[in-house]
């Protein structure tokens, strides 16, 4: 677990952090993105863009689906 912060206890202050929000203004930090970068040759980020664009999906989902499957 964690530290209490300023007389609040970690477990309460972890509750309001995961806490889903109805209109989607933020996402739970559980849910955050981790941004990565990676250079592509042209000719190999002209490729994946034509792919995702024929599945109907972005460049980002379908480098997760082809990692993760």
């Amino acid at each position: 677990m964690g530290n209490d912060f300023y007389g609040v206890p970690y477990a309460k202050l972890k509750q309001w952090v995961d806490f889903p929000l109805l209109d989607k203004r933020v996402k739970p930090l559980n849910e955050k993105k981790v941004p990565k970068n990676f250079r592509f040759r042209p000719e190999a980020a002209a490729a994946l863009r034509a792919r995702a664009r024929k599945l109907g999906c972005t460049e980002t989902e379908l480098l997760e689906n082809l990692v993760m499957a």
